[in-house]
């Protein structure tokens, strides 16, 4: 959501949307008609007041699907057209990832984040937390950070368990993948993970095809 320095800056009446601080002329998002400092006011026909709310359908659309959004760009609305990736996607820990429990902690790269996709991580160390994804693809894959101080996690697909992952290992280990599912029928679908032991629970990205 853009602050009250940023909704002086880009003119805007009041802090609704996602503000886009960078994006790098050589990233899919540069290439598909995104620019600095615009700000996704809509996101196929739905209003966006922070990043969730972007991402949470943003996440839902078909791969190959056009996404309308509606953009304030230089004090003046523009409209871009995103078309979601065939090929798969790596979504990181900010983008439409539900953290539920009282120990979730984001950390960027100065509080214990470097060595994540982004540089960043979500972490939590109460037994019980969870987190979250709803996507659109017929795969996905988990990965995250792997250490002595973490332990298991119970994954669900579509609300029904499907095993404990163990990510304890005797050294720190960023970007492993530790789960992968396949052969999901194309729509949406959710994979929810729970902390069952350990001192840490940590979330990184996740790759969906």
């Amino acid at each position: 959501m853009p602050g009250y320095a940023i909704k002086s800056a880009t003119g805007l009446t009041d802090t609704d949307g996602l503000h886009l601080a960078s994006v790098p002329n050589t990233s899919e998002a540069y290439r598909q008609g995104l620019r600095a400092n615009d700000v996704i006011r809509e996101v196929d026909g739905r209003p966006v007041t922070d990043r969730d709310s972007f991402w949470l359908v943003y996440n839902r659309v078909a791969p190959g699907a056009d996404v309308p959004l509606k953009v304030w760009r230089n004090q003046a609305p523009v409209e871009v057209t995103l078309r979601r990736p065939t090929g798969g996607e790596q979504i990181n820990n900010t983008s439409g990832v539900v953290y539920t429990g009282t120990g979730r902690d984001w950390k960027n790269r100065f509080r214990g984040g470097a060595g994540g996709w982004a540089d960043d991580v979500h972490a939590t160390q109460a037994v019980g937390d969870s987190f979250e994804l709803a996507f659109n693809g017929t795969a996905i894959d988990l990965i995250t950070q792997v250490n002595s101080d973490e332990g298991e996690v119970e994954l669900f697909i579509d609300g029904r368990s499907v095993g404990t992952i163990d990510n304890h290992n005797d050294t720190r280990v960023h970007q492993k993948t530790v789960f992968t599912k396949t052969g999901l029928a194309p729509g949406v679908h959710t994979l929810k993970g729970v902390m069952k032991t350990g001192e840490y629970l940590i979330v990184d990205s996740f790759r969906v095809q």
